[in-house]
This record gives structure tokens, sequence and C-alpha cells, in this order.
């Protein structure tokens, strides 16, 4: 099961805003987990372990997975602008200065 999967599950087809309601939250921080645009905090994933079910030991791991894909999808875009903005500098400095 995934990081999602699990969020979903632990939705028990409720709707976000009811979720949010029930769990104390801002629907938009819930929102931004559903989507995965953020990760938990420890507090948060340990009620959505709860209610999907799992233990709080699963929810680490799955926590630690989806971070760990996060970075290493950071890291490819970091490389591949890098690349680019070294292209574009020595692009920029064969341009010659009019004043």
């Amino acid at each position: 099961m995934s990081y999602l999967e699990v969020i979903a599950k632990a939705l028990k087809g409720r709707s976000i805003n009811q979720a949010s309601k029930d769990w104390g939250m801002q629907q938009v921080t819930l929102h931004r987990y559903v989507k995965g645009g953020r990760i938990p905090d420890a507090l948060t994933a340990k009620i959505i372990a709860h209610e999907a079910g799992i233990s709080g030991s699963e929810m680490l791991d799955l926590m630690a997975e989806e971070e760990q894909k996060r970075r290493a999808k950071t890291d490819k875009m970091s490389t591949s602008f890098n690349w680019l903005l070294r292209v574009a500098n020595v692009g920029w400095m064969r341009v010659p200065a009019t004043a």
C-alpha cells in the first residue's frame, strides 16, 4: 500500500471537508496531503494511520518512502536546472555588450 492509498483509506469515503473537521485540521492542509503536495506531521500521521487501520510504524515507513521519492525527484530537477543555468551562462557570455 502506498502513502496516498493509506490517506484515501483513512478518509473512509468522507469528503476532505468532513474528514478535516473530524480530525481537527484545516481543510486546505488535508487537501495537500490527499493530493500528495505535503507529508503530514507526526500527530496527523498517527491520526491517519489509526483511521486507515495500520500501525504507526507502517505509516512512518510509508512516509519515509514518499519523502525519498520526492527527494529523488527534486534532485533530478535540480541537476537539470543547474545544467540549464550553465548553458544559459555560456550563451550569455558570448553576447556582445552594447552601450
